[in-house]
């Protein structure tokens, strides 16, 4: 029997990615949205044209609504990408990470403990946050010291859905460790954020933080590929946390480069004389990706991520 997925913030940048790839790779019978369309822009809805996919919008932070709908639409996978998204506005009020990332963790697995049967698996989208400033590569297993209210909600969200899982509401769990994502839909970002300065031509072109900060970066559409074929090889059973990330970074003056290569407009960036961006901003960090290689995945370069999200983005203003 074909399976049926639902997408807990699936018109969302990075949920309406995974939406399209499971339309385009797999062969599901029905693709279910639940979102409650804060986040994203039109272009994340052109899955909707598919008959295979159905929007609802709801809140995932209410386990009686998501619970109903659950119910009417019986799921045997479960995708929750439901989260706020931008770091550096939780910064300024914890309230949004609270209400947007934990509060629909919370729904999602309050739900997910009351259906009348058990899911075949649930996927839950994580972060390197939960690990804060770490000197070297990042493990799986690596100290836990978020260093931001984003970070301390995705790992309470990571404790609340490993004890989900033992009491057998769900079969199998992934949970997955993402780097910085890139790509179009984004509305926020490096890539999204240097670009509409770079074009706003009546500002300097200035530049969050030094330039300096250093991370590993994954297309969205590259990261939904990379999801679909973990989950689909998970075991029965099993509980899997993993990083899903290349094994290169790249710093915000190679980003400001790619921008002025692409857009040729001769604009100079303005640096600030602070490491950070933001409170909260980790400046560097690096996942081991041991794990995903022998697993037999590879993603592509840091380089190569940002160089299509530029091209993408640059696109925009040139039409």
């Amino acid at each position: 029997m074909p399976d049926k997925h639902l997408i807990i913030g699936g018109a969302g940048f990075i949920g309406s990615h995974l939406t399209d790839t499971i339309l385009r790779l797999t062969k599901a019978s029905d693709i279910c949205v639940f979102d409650n369309m804060t986040a994203g822009d039109n272009q994340s809805l052109d899955a909707l044209d598919s008959a295979r996919v159905e929007l609802t919008i709801g809140d995932a932070s209410d386990p009686v609504a998501l619970l109903r709908h659950i119910e009417s639409v019986r799921p045997n996978k479960v995708w929750h990408l439901a989260a706020n998204s931008d770091i550096s506005k939780s910064a300024v009020s914890s309230e949004l990470d609270v209400e947007a990332t934990f509060a629909t963790t919370a729904g999602v697995c309050l739900a997910i403990s009351r259906m009348s049967y058990a899911l075949d698996s649930l996927t839950f989208s994580s972060t390197s946050a939960i690990f804060g400033s770490h000197p070297g590569q990042i493990h799986e297993s690596s100290r836990r010291n978020p260093e931001s209210s984003y970070g301390w909600m995705k790992l309470a969200s990571e404790r609340l859905i490993l004890s989900l899982h033992g009491t057998g509401a769900v079969d199998k769990v992934l949970v997955a460790r993402f780097p910085n994502v890139t790509g179009l839909r984004q509305t926020h970002g490096v890539v999204k954020d240097l670009v509409a300065k770079y074009f706003n031509l009546d500002s300097p072109w200035v530049v969050l933080g030094d330039g300096y900060q250093e991370k590993p970066y994954i297309h969205a559409q590259c990261l939904s590929e990379t999801l679909i074929r973990l989950e689909a090889e998970l075991g029965v059973g099993k509980f899997l946390e993993i990083n899903i990330s290349p094994n290169s970074l790249i710093n915000v003056r190679r980003i400001a480069q790619e921008i002025e290569a692409h857009a040729g407009l001769g604009r100079i960036p303005v640096y600030g004389d602070t490491p950070h961006g933001w409170v909260g901003d980790i400046t560097k960090y690096e996942f081991d990706t041991a794990a995903l290689r022998r697993m037999g995945h590879l993603v592509a370069s840091s380089k190569d991520a940002i160089t299509r999200s530029v091209k993408e983005e640059v696109q925009k203003y040139l039409e």
